[in-house]
């Protein structure tokens, strides 16, 4: 029930930072602070929950995707360890596999041009 709730508020927090409408409601600390929160969460489930890692990597996408964060990146290096960490052990799982390589890709793409 725990993991399942988690990925219902990742889910939720996706279709959030996706919207053009929604996100812009967003300031600058708040994405510092969602940034702050994914950190430690996802270093704390690193090893333990594949399904609510893959979706905080979708979350984690979308951030760095927003305009506020390209102009003004915080914690790349963090975010940039911290992805490098999922994608060294392996975590995707057959049904995400494809498509959590692939977000990772993009999320390295976009972190190395701030």
């Amino acid at each position: 029930a725990e993991e399942e709730d988690s990925v219902t508020c990742l889910s939720f927090l996706l279709d959030f930072l996706k919207d053009q409408q929604t996100n812009q409601v967003l300031f600058y600390s708040d994405i510092c602070v969602l940034i702050d929160i994914l950190l430690r969460e996802m270093d704390q489930d690193l090893e333990n929950d594949k399904n609510i890692l893959y979706w905080a990597v979708l979350v984690v996408h979308s951030i760095l995707k927003l305009p506020e964060f390209s102009q003004k990146p915080y914690r790349v290096t963090d975010i940039r360890s911290l992805l490098e960490r999922f994608g060294t052990t392996n975590l995707a799982n057959k049904r995400t596999g494809l498509a959590a390589g692939n977000t990772l890709l993009d999320c390295f793409s976009v972190l190395s041009n701030t």
